[in-house]
């Protein structure tokens, strides 16, 4: 996943299993991605509003399945898309809704088909995101976010290997909240709980001496703070 971005990238690799000799001489990998377009407490059934028109250039495929929402991007490296036959995918079910009682059934969009011709050493390419992006540049984006997860790393309070990875996963609660950061209570059910923050901050920001995000965190939540006046007791 991309950094700061509504953007992750998907790659698919042919491996060499028992030999190149066993290999057949052409494989063809198809994927057809599936969208819901809801939030993330509700679930999403078929319907006849949904925009079921892909708009397609070279190596990108875009959907704007409901006015007033985002797009989807699908910038890609397939040799062939196809959106003639776009179709509904019903009743998924969701156990974990099933046994709190809340509606576990849901149904999912296909909005395209995509077509990869798959050789050794040439792996499928696809970046889903709100942003245009391009498939060319994947690597580059993997090299800049291992580039970033080094840098974190760094920030480590000492050098071992179950505290570095934990001064990793630490970063991970720490998102942008306009030009200040924020933390997320628990991604993705909940958004910023004030008091969930002010615990979890000095782990996430001190100790782990990105001292810029604390001030950051503790400005963002001083724009929401009210004065209380205590009503002093009769005497």
């Amino acid at each position: 996943m991309v950094h700061g971005e509504n953007s992750t990238i998907i790659q698919y690799q042919l491996g060499n299993v028992g030999g190149s000799k066993s290999l057949p001489e052409k494989i063809a990998l198809e994927l057809r991605p599936l969208i819901a377009f809801r939030d993330y407490h509700g679930t999403t059934h078929e319907n006849t509003a949904l925009n079921t028109a892909v708009a397609s250039l070279p190596g990108l495929a875009s959907i704007t399945p409901y006015t007033g929402l985002p797009s989807l991007h699908l910038a890609h490296n397939a040799g062939q898309l196809e959106s003639s036959n776009a179709s509904w995918y019903r009743n998924f079910e969701y156990e974990a809704e099933r046994a709190r009682g809340l509606d576990f059934t849901e149904d999912l969009f296909n909005p395209c088909l995509l077509r990869f011709d798959l050789r050794p050493g040439a792996g499928a390419m696809i970046i889903a995101s709100t942003q245009l992006r391009d498939a060319a540049r994947v690597d580059e984006y993997r090299q800049a976010e291992i580039c970033r997860r080094v840098s974190i790393v760094r920030h480590a309070p000492m050098k071992d290997a179950f505290v570095e990875s934990l001064t990793t996963a630490a970063d991970q609660f720490i998102v942008a909240r306009g030009k200040q950061k924020t933390v997320i209570a628990g991604y993705h059910w909940f958004s910023d709980w004030g008091r969930d923050t002010m615990i979890a901050l000095p782990g996430l920001a001190l100790t782990t001496g990105r001292y810029d995000v604390a001030r950051s965190v503790l400005r963002t939540f001083a724009r929401h703070c009210r004065s209380r006046h205590v009503a002093k007791p009769f005497p």
